[in-house]
């Protein structure tokens, strides 16, 4: 016969062979993580925030595209607003041990956690998407877009959203989780689909791979271009090196061309980053997900995961330092309007005004 230990004030009895390990220590060090997580990202929407309503961000400068007219920037604030509610849902999930019959909600409030966790990490690729769909709208790239790269960025929006959106299904509906001394751990009779998760998991590379190709295409495409250019003009192929090999477009010694080049340069970057991020947290669970590891280790795993996507998201503006210490430059600023002085301490605001990049400004 199985033994079982009491869990005092939940009524609920769980099986002994759970808690052969403590994980009392890991759990504080995870409270202390999440803690962290909540804050920063609480600092990083004020910054977007204050940020945006300091230069205006919200609203559509003239002549700039329906894309660009601050919808990039919204989706922005969008993906870091929904990580706050998440890291409180884990907060949650913590205390529900030492809550009275908390831990008979187990598996609601684990479901609405790992919902808003999918939620989240979607809004994210999502906003990629936008990035490179804004990419393909500058006038040094627009001649690189075609019914081909359409069809490609439209197909990656789609394996995107069906892809969390079959996630969202085979996480929240199944009844996978009970109750245990340490919170909510895995219930070893639930059923799961291995063959779904291998085919959701292959699809999100596929959408990982394809948001990748977008950014890194307008690159091959401009340094075979400006390769033919030197040849044609020259008669013979140049021998020298290309001088940076995503200088590659049309006005490319131009601070317009510029900004798109430090754009997509940190766009593709921040999606590989992004990519071994979700590839990390996801092969750190295949080593360490049991019925006996408290969900809430996972959950973190996965936050600071999250979080790592959400600064890779912020680095692709321009101006990324200056929304983030925007509070600090405020404060400065009053400080500094209430002494009736200026000593010269405060960051200079104006660097962080972006210069016109034509009528289809990419940056921050």
């Amino acid at each position: 016969m199985l033994n079982t230990t009491a869990i005092p004030g939940n009524n609920i009895t769980a099986p002994t062979n759970k808690t052969e390990y403590n994980f009392t220590t890991s759990l504080i060090g995870c409270q202390v993580a999440n803690l962290f997580l909540l804050l920063t990202s609480i600092w990083i929407l004020i910054s977007l925030i204050l940020y945006g309503i300091r230069n205006k961000k919200w609203r559509k400068k003239p002549g700039t595209s329906t894309l660009n007219s601050g919808l990039i920037y919204k989706a922005c604030v969008m993906s870091v607003a929904l990580l706050i509610p998440r890291y409180l849902l884990n907060a949650v999930i913590f205390q529900l041990p030492s809550i009275e019959k908390g831990l008979l909600y187990c598996e609601r409030i684990t479901d609405i956690s790992i919902a808003v966790r999918l939620i989240s990490r979607c809004a994210i690729y999502v906003f990629l998407w936008l990035r490179q769909r804004i990419l393909y709208e500058h006038p040094s790239t627009r001649r690189f877009a075609g019914k081909y790269v359409n069809f490609i960025s439209w197909t990656s929006l789609l394996v995107i959203i069906s892809t969390f959106g079959g996630l969202f299904w085979a996480s929240i509906f199944p009844s996978n989780y009970e109750a245990s001394p340490y919170g909510c751990v895995r219930n070893p009779d639930s059923s799961s689909n291995g063959t779904a998760g291998y085919i959701l998991g292959t699809g999100l590379i596929l959408a990982q791979l394809l948001l990748l190709g977008l950014f890194i295409y307008p690159m091959v495409r401009g340094r075979v271009a400006l390769q033919n250019t030197c040849k044609n003009a020259n008669g013979i192929k140049q021998q020298q090196h290309i001088r940076n090999v995503f200088c590659c477009f049309q006005d490319h010694e131009t601070k317009s061309s510029d900004s798109v080049v430090i754009m997509i340069r940190r766009s593709v970057l921040c999606t590989i980053i992004a990519a071994l991020s979700d590839f990390g947290s996801a092969v750190i669970k295949v080593f360490i997900s049991s019925d006996t590891v408290p969900h809430s280790i996972m959950t973190t795993i996965y936050s600071t995961s999250t979080l790592i996507n959400i600064f890779c998201a912020i680095s692709t503006f321009e101006m990324y330092v200056s929304i983030l210490k925007t509070p600090c430059t405020m404060f400065c600023e009053a400080e500094e309007n209430e002494e009736g002085k200026t000593d010269g301490k405060c960051p200079n605001e104006s660097d962080s005004v972006s210069p016109s990049i034509g009528t289809t400004s990419m940056t921050l």
